[in-house]
This record gives C-alpha cells, sequence and structure tokens, in this order.
C-alpha cells in the first residue's frame, strides 16, 4: 500500500471488514505491505466522504477517516493503529523492498511479528503475483508470492489479501483465482468478498469457521451492498450495486433471498464442500452443488432410503439442475417422500392434510399419464391405478408458468406444436371446467403449466389437483388470480393451494405423532427451504 492513498473509499472497505472480523474475537494482523509514494493522484476516490449514505456502514471508522485526512499529518498509518478501531490488532509496517534477500528478510520478519494472531491481511499494492514481476525484480514489491502465502497460511487459520482487479473479465478472474487459492493453501475454504472496485480473498479453516462465518454475518449486515460474497449477487451484481448507489429500489426477490439463505445453509452444512457450476453459465455460484455430491440434496434422514427407492424404481428423471440447493424438485422428494417410506406408515397424515378422504393410496414422482401430451406431474396419488390427486410443487420458480420455445424452434414450430396439443389433448376436456376465453392459444400459452393440470381434472372426474409453494414467493402468489377464478366456477372441491410454510407447520405440529426420525426430516427441512 502506499501512504498517499490513505483514506481512500477501498481502505474504508478495507478497515470496515477487518473491524468485522476482529469483533468477532479473531485476532488480526495486518502486513501493510508499504511501497514509497509516486507522483499519482489518488484518483478522487475520497469522494465518499463527502457522502453521508457511505457513513452509515461504519459510522466510527467514517469519523476517523474524516477527521485523520484533515490533519496535517493526516496520511499516516498511526491514525489507524492507535485509535484501537481494530481490536487487538498486531502491525508489520515496514517497507517492502524490490532486491530479493532484502524481501527475504523482510518477509520473516514479518512473519515472526505477526506470529501470535488468528488472522493475517496482506495488503500488497495491486494484489497476488503475476509472471511479468517475479520476485526480486523492480515493482515486485507490490505483489505478495504465492509461496509467501503458502508460509503464513502455516502459521494462522485465515489469510485475507487486498486485490485490484486485473484488466480481464471480473467473474472468470474471481473464479479462476478463488481455485487456485483453495489449491495452494491445502485444507481452506474460500471466500471471494468483491466491491465495486477491488477484491479480497479470504482464506480460513474449518477449525474456525464458527468465527469466520458470524464475522461474514457481521459484514453482509453492515456492508451489503457495498461489498458481497462472490456468487450471491449472482450474474447482475455490479449492476445492482449501481443502481442502489444511485437511490434506486433493489429490494431482493424471493429467489435472490432464498438463494442467500442456501448458500449460507451449505457453507453450515459443508464447510468445506467447493461451490457447484451452473450449466447455463459454466460458473460457479455458493448455493449449487458440485455435480458428484448431488445426492446431498436429500435430506440425511431419509437419504439412504430415498436413493434406494430411487435406484431401484430407474425411471425417475432428475432434471438437470438438480444440484442446485433450490431445485424444486429435490424440495418435492424431501417433502413428499417420508409419506412413501416404511410402507406409507405416515401416509394418513398427508391424505388429512390434504383432505383427502382415502383408505389405501399409492404414490409416485414424475408421472406422465398421456404420451404425446407428455405432461409430467411432480407427484401424483392414485387409488387402484386411477388418480386421485396431482400434486405440482413450486419453490423460488417466477411463476406457474407459459409454455417456453425451445433453443432452437422457430416461431412457426412453436406455434404448430402447442396449437397442435392445445387441439388434440386439452381443449375438450378444459372446456368442461373453466370458461372458453381460457382455451383461447395465446392465453392458453401464458398459462399452459396451470390449464393443463387443470385439464387432467376433466379427464379424470375424479381427481383433484393441489398447488404447494412458498406464500412468501410473492410471484408466484400473483398467478393464484387464474387459479382462484377456475375455484369461483365450481372447482373449489378439486383445485386447492396450500403454501409450503403452512404445510410444514401441519407436519410438526406438536400434536401431531411423528417417529422422531421423522420429526427431525421435517425440522431440517423447515431449516432448508423457509426463508
Amino acid at each position: 500500500m502506499k501512504l498517499q492513498y490513505f483514506g481512500d473509499i477501498n481502505d474504508y472497505v478495507k478497515y470496515g471488514l477487518l473491524r468485522c472480523f476482529a469483533e468477532t474475537g479473531i485476532r488480526v494482523g495486518l502486513c501493510w505491505m508499504l511501497t514509497p509514494d509516486d507522483d499519482r493522484s489518488d484518483g478522487g476516490k475520497i469522494a465518499y466522504l463527502g457522502r453521508q449514505e457511505w457513513k452509515g456502514h461504519d459510522p466510527k471508522l467514517f469519523r476517523l477517516l474524516s477527521r485523520s485526512r484533515e490533519a496535517p499529518d493526516g496520511r499516516q498509518l498511526r491514525h489507524i493503529e492507535r485509535s484501537g478501531l481494530i481490536p487487538n490488532a498486531v502491525y508489520f509496517d515496514h517497507e517492502v523492498p524490490d532486491d530479493l534477500d532484502s524481501r527475504i528478510r523482510w518477509y520473516k520478519n514479518g512473519l515472526a511479528a505477526l506470529k501470535n494472531t488468528d488472522l493475517l491481511f496482506f495488503d500488497p499494492d495491486n494484489g497476488i503475483e503475476v509472471k511479468s514481476k517475479p520476485r526480486g525484480r523492480k515493482d515486485s514489491s507490490k505483489y505478495v508470492y504465492w509461496d509467501e502465502l503458502e508460509q503464513a497460511w502455516g502459521q494462522v487459520s485465515s489469510l485475507v489479501v487486498f486485490q485490484h482487479f486485473p484488466r480481464t473479465k471480473r467473474d472468470e478472474y474471481i473464479s479462476a483465482i478463488k481455485n487456485e487459492m483453495r489449491q495452494r493453501l491445502r485444507g481452506s475454504v474460500v471466500v471471494p468478498l468483491r466491491s465495486a472496485n477491488v477484491l479480497f480473498l479470504l482464506a480460513y479453516r474449518q477449525s474456525d469457521a464458527v468465527r469466520i462465518r458470524e464475522s461474514l454475518r457481521s459484514i453482509a449486515r453492515s456492508w451489503s451492498p457495498r461489498v458481497v460474497e462472490y456468487g450471491e449477487i449472482w450474474e447482475c451484481g455490479e449492476v445492482r450495486l449501481a443502481l442502489r448507489d444511485k437511490g434506486k429500489d433493489m429490494t431482493d426477490s424471493y429467489s435472490d433471498k432464498l438463494k442467500l439463505h442456501l448458500s449460507e445453509y451449505k457453507r453450515r452444512c459443508w464447510p468445506s464442500l467447493e461451490d457447484g457450476i451452473r450449466a447455463q453459465s459454466g460458473k460457479q455460484y455458493a448455493h449449487i452443488l458440485p455435480r458428484a455430491s448431488e445426492r446431498l440434496n436429500i435430506l440425511e434422514p431419509y437419504r439412504d432410503a430415498f436413493w434406494k427407492y430411487f435406484d431401484t424404481q430407474g425411471d425417475i428423471p432428475l432434471h438437470r439442475d438438480f444440484h442446485h440447493l433450490n431445485s424444486s424438485q429435490a424440495m418435492c422428494f424431501n417433502l413428499l417422500f417420508p409419506f412413501m417410506a416404511e410402507e406409507y406408515a405416515l401416509m394418513p397424515l398427508m391424505l388429512e392434510v390434504l383432505a383427502l378422504s382415502a383408505m389405501k393410496v399409492e404414490a409416485g414422482f414424475e408421472r406422465v399419464l398421456l404420451l404425446g401430451e407428455d405432461t409430467n406431474f411432480d407427484f401424483m396419488l392414485s387409488i387402484n391405478g386411477d388418480p386421485l390427486a396431482f400434486l405440482e410443487l413450486k419453490l423460488s420458480e417466477a411463476g406457474l408458468g407459459p409454455a417456453t420455445k425451445g433453443k432452437d424452434q422457430t416461431p412457426e414450430e412453436f406455434r404448430a406444436k402447442y396449437e397442435g396439443k392445445l387441439h388434440r389433448y386439452h381443449r375438450e376436456t378444459l372446456g368442461r371446467l373453466v370458461d372458453a376465453k381460457w382455451t383461447e392459444f395465446e392465453t392458453f400459452i401464458a398459462n399452459y403449466q396451470l390449464l393443463r393440470n387443470v385439464s387432467y381434472l376433466g379427464r379424470y372426474p375424479a381427481s383433484h389437483l393441489f398447488l404447494i409453494y412458498p406464500k412468501a414467493n410473492s410471484s408466484l402468489r400473483k398467478d393464484e388470480i387464474a387459479v382462484r377464478e377456475f375455484m369461483d366456477r365450481g372447482l373449489s372441491s378439486r383445485i386447492a393451494i396450500h403454501y409450503l410454510e403452512d404445510v410444514v407447520d401441519r407436519f410438526l405440529d406438536p400434536s401431531v405423532a411423528l417417529p422422531p426420525h421423522a420429526r427431525r426430516h421435517f425440522e431440517e427441512f423447515k431449516e432448508k427451504y423457509i426463508v
């Protein structure tokens, strides 16, 4: 770091993050990695001191940096070191030399000075080494080197490295540097913390996971949206940050909140498990399991029993994104399989919740009744082979679902396909149940997933349709207007909406005599899915 930049916006964020770590009892060691000032200006990165919206992230730190900048000796590290704002911190402020022998001595002295700390923070001018600047060359002092980080990793339980973004695609760079750090620092969990300007690379050991995750929650409370864990604002992070800075309402959608919740859930349950890859983008995300670990998406109390059942069936297709923790298919399996297990011992509870009268039923996932029409019912109950109930489950979807055009499908092919389906399979059966407007082509494809399910009620007169989804998902609730209209036209005894939160609470009601493992399962279900 250079003193000429002391107190700029990156400093404010940097010290703020370190305060979040220190306030959870982590003893921070700061290796300033000082280099001589040059003739560059500070780039105007102190304008934030005149903007009150920045003050709220850390008012004490904001006031200190404001006063320090105005003091005659304002650009001095002692303003931070003597303030006590980073509790119990230890500092090493010797200037970094370029020549190799001096660099080795400098580093040895730095490690010795910071040996009794939990987390080491390295603050190079630019970041981690690049091939064009081998150690010992001019300006090599602007970088920290991998072997230095590896040596430090043997001394402490956590590291943080300040990193400027190179001139490359940021998402690709973050993914690559994260993977390299994880490989070089054996046994590390790596969390990139991203701001609009720079990156902070955190590596920690599982043994310190509790304090680190507490610190990250503190960072999220104090510094969001200025600083986010990489992957937790997903595809549009910088756009959303920019919009928030301009004062626009950026209230998180249910989908975003669920991903954030599941990212935390994943790190809590499997702290050393790497992030999985989203097939569409090829990028890693914190709420996705590695494909090889997708079976962990079934909750532990029934995991072995479910996969034994699944392997025996042999005809249940897993969705492409089943390894995503927000997979609605995985949620469906987790919610409903316990009622099939142990010879349907819990099935009376499900029938009671759905208000169905039946003595003995069969059940199955991903059922297709009409080849050619090819609707897959998430879950179906039947009596002697005749459908009793179709269950459609949603989680983070934005709606009950229109018909969607295939990637390589022309508009003409799309229209021909769904006009054919409407004519062959749905118009007649829907006509027995709903107003004629719902069988007009444009209305039909706009409400396709709902209407094709309703049409099966016309095909099977004794059947019922149950829609189960989170009450918190306001996007799905917008589609209730159509469902309520169908119910008002005489289908109220055959169509019902059940909110996921209410269903789980019914299962967990203290008056329900659940076996201990089943109660634990639904408690874990609630922890995982209810936000």
